[in-house]
């Protein structure tokens, strides 16, 4: 997904995804919270999936609900994640 590079965006440090089940978890409070049309996910621990990956907040807010054993969290499938690409053209330029 290409997204202009003044897009706000909220960012998601997450170890690794869950391989099990081919999902990541993303914490129902911090989505909640964002006010951002796009969220930003780095796995900080998964060689397998480098670089910033992007989905959309009401992508998100669609996917089931689930406990990671401490907080609830929503369980969103890895293809729908798609690699972050950014714009140096601005469409906010005149």
């Amino acid at each position: 997904m290409t997204l202009d590079k003044f897009e706000p965006l909220a960012v998601f440090d997450i170890w690794q995804p869950r391989y099990h089940d081919k999902t990541v978890l993303l914490s129902m409070g911090k989505v909640k919270a964002t006010k951002c049309k796009y969220i930003k996910v780095k796995f900080t621990k998964a060689n397998s999936m480098e670089g910033d990956w992007v989905v959309p907040t009401a992508t998100v807010k669609k996917c089931r609900i689930e406990s990671n054993g401490t907080i609830q969290c929503y369980v969103v499938p890895l293809d729908k994640l798609e690699v972050l690409e950014i714009s140096n053209r601005s469409v906010y330029a005149d």
